[in-house]
């Protein structure tokens, strides 16, 4: 595991510090999504590649940074949920490559 694969243990002032930012990571994502246009929850997905690409993207970074962040999980989890984050990015890099090219071939 390099340096940058490494999760931290807070300490207290530094764990609610944390929490914060997660809070706030989150809060800024819903608000992009609100202005976007796209759904803050699971229902509509009648929108364009491009939106749906950066809310995953955006997503995909609020639970790395929970998971960077957390005192209570261990590594494991952590490893767990870094490797999940990036098969999902890989997936979803794919897919948004060939909805772009299926929505410039509409046009």
């Amino acid at each position: 595991m390099d340096e940058s694969e490494k999760f931290v243990v807070l300490g207290p002032e530094e764990a609610l510090l944390a929490e914060r930012q997660v809070e706030q990571m989150a809060c800024a994502t819903n608000q992009k999504r609100t202005a976007l246009g796209l759904p803050t929850s699971v229902g509509d997905h009648n929108h364009s590649a491009m939106p749906l690409n950066q809310q995953v993207l955006d997503d995909i970074e609020v639970i790395l940074t929970v998971a960077a962040k957390s005192r209570n999980m261990k590594d494991p989890f952590q490893r767990a949920l870094k490797d999940a984050t990036t098969l999902i990015e890989s997936v979803v890099d794919v897919l948004h490559k060939r909805s772009v090219n299926d929505e410039m071939a509409k046009l």
